[in-house]
């Protein structure tokens, strides 16, 4: 389950192209370097030939003259390679399921989120999070806490505020880009202005 969730952390659009452009970034960079640094001989080892003076302008200069895009299957390696990582730190988390008398939650393409208490606004990831949430169902929630938290583990039943408070957290959170909603659920709680205001 901790490799499920760790897997999760790959989902949606925001994360593949967050790495897209972070892999692209480092690659021209790469480039360049070698086109100013390499030897004739690495060019050969490298490429099989030397490049022409033009042709090692357009490698420093690349955004200029061509397209870089890492493929899908590096993206999904690269993606997939922390997960025992991540899978280990939330396993040393304290879990807890909430579970609601009736289907109130709904999830993103991106549906594990952090929590953070007012006074933790710079916590963000798996290792540093007040709480990590996922709707495992739309009746049943996983909250992941520091051990040194008041969540017990174990299967605890959930209420109309905390329902209020994980599905504003869920909306707000900024890879939530698509939300994914059951159809047979007609309305979704959400915390009133005042109580907004006052958080």
């Amino acid at each position: 389950m901790a490799r499920f969730v760790a897997a999760q952390l790959a989902r949606g659009r925001h994360s593949r192209q967050a790495l897209s452009a972070f892999i692209t970034r480092v690659t021209r960079q790469s480039v360049a370097l070698a086109a100013q640094y390499y030897t004739d001989e690495q060019w050969r080892e490298a490429i099989g030939h030397v490049p022409t003076e033009e042709e090692r302008e357009q490698l420093i200069h690349s955004e200029e003259h061509f397209e870089l895009r890492p493929t899908n299957a590096l993206l999904l390696e690269t993606q997939l390679a922390t997960i025992e990582d991540v899978a280990d730190v939330a396993m040393k988390r304290t879990w807890t399921l909430v579970r609601f008398d009736e289907p109130c939650l709904f999830t993103s393409e991106h549906p594990v989120i952090y929590l953070n208490e007012r006074d933790h606004p710079l916590a963000y990831g798996m290792a540093t999070a007040d709480q990590v949430y996922l709707p495992v169902s739309n009746d049943h929630a996983l909250l992941m806490s520091h051990p040194w938290s008041d969540w017990p583990e174990a299967v605890v039943a959930g209420t109309l505020a905390l329902a209020r408070q994980l599905n504003w957290a869920m909306l707000r959170f900024p890879t939530s880009e698509r939300l994914l909603v059951h159809p047979d659920i007609r309305g979704h709680p959400f915390p009133g202005i005042a109580e907004l205001l006052s958080t």
